[in-house]
């Protein structure tokens, strides 16, 4: 259903992001989920293909413009620039 779309789904390393990412997932969507840190980025890059779902994990701190704008760049240069966006990070300061 999703096969031609790509999704970026912020604050996909657990929680709702986590189970959101995956739906889009098992629909067909490549998934490019997003964590602070790289070990919840590598996990959900795991459960992503234990789901057999196409996708990966990325490191994002959705508070600061240079990192958004660091992955934004790194998504465009793979060819994976979203086509879906799922804006679920949330932002503590």
């Amino acid at each position: 259903m999703l096969e031609k779309e790509v999704a970026l789904v912020t604050g996909a390393s657990r929680g709702i992001g986590h189970a959101i990412a995956l739906a889009l997932g098992a629909a067909g969507a490549r998934v490019i989920g997003t964590s602070t840190g790289a070990e919840g980025a590598a996990k959900l890059g795991k459960d992503l293909a234990s789901h057999g779902c196409n996708g990966r994990g990325a490191v994002l701190d959705a508070g600061s413009a240079a990192s958004v704008d660091a992955l934004m760049a790194e998504l465009e240069s793979a060819g994976e620039l979203p086509t879906i966006l799922v804006n679920n990070a949330a932002i503590t300061r």
